[in-house]
């Protein structure tokens, strides 16, 4: 029978004391917002259908039979729903301000619309750089169009078509009783 020590050698002291000295809290305050912005992006590259799916919602009769060998099990999310028409024009409201900001380059100003963890998450230079180097389109396009609003009370997803150049899906997040962008995916982007 092969013993394991138990106690670490005065190396494997010294190298975790090494680790303890560089990870910081400054540190963590850079790295976690980083890797948190490096995950949202991520996210905007996912393909359409893993971004943004139609929920159907069954029939009282479907709902209420339990589903047998042959049937799937219905993913459908019962608490989302369609956006009653209020959260839909405040929702798409707080887009069209962010697009309105942006054509007129006032970076601060679209990202003082984005919710607060998104805030915290990016500088405005790093947003800035973001949406000139992946959302171009944005900072000339003047035409927006909402197609589709779903919401389960707290978040709210908007399909928004951008001109004819892309289709956007809007993550927005209700915050001090107004909506906050929280993250934008392109779902689909028409080259010229």
């Amino acid at each position: 029978m092969e013993v394991i020590p138990l106690a670490f050698s005065d190396r494997d002291t010294t190298a975790r004391q090494r680790l303890a000295r560089r990870v910081t809290l400054p540190g963590l305050l850079i790295t976690v917002p980083c890797l948190f912005t490096m995950s949202v992006v991520l996210v905007g590259c996912a393909p359409a259908s893993e971004t943004l799916s139609s929920v159907e919602v069954p029939s009282s009769a479907a709902a209420s039979a339990s589903p047998g060998p042959s049937q799937p099990v219905p993913d459908a999310d019962p608490a989302v729903e369609d956006c009653n028409p209020d959260v839909a024009a405040a929702a798409f409201d707080v887009v069209q301000r962010q697009q309105r900001a942006f054509a007129d380059e006032d970076f601060a100003g679209a990202l003082r619309l984005a919710s607060t963890g998104f805030q915290s998450s990016v500088t405005l230079p790093q947003f800035t750089a973001l949406i000139a180097s992946g959302y171009g389109f944005l900072l000339t396009t003047q035409q927006l169009r909402m197609t589709e609003c779903t919401t389960d009370d707290t978040t709210a997803v908007l399909r928004v078509g951008v001109g004819d150049d892309a289709v956007l899906a809007y993550r927005m997040v209700a915050e001090d009783d107004e909506w906050r962008i929280d993250g934008a995916s392109i779902l689909k982007e028409i080259s010229a």
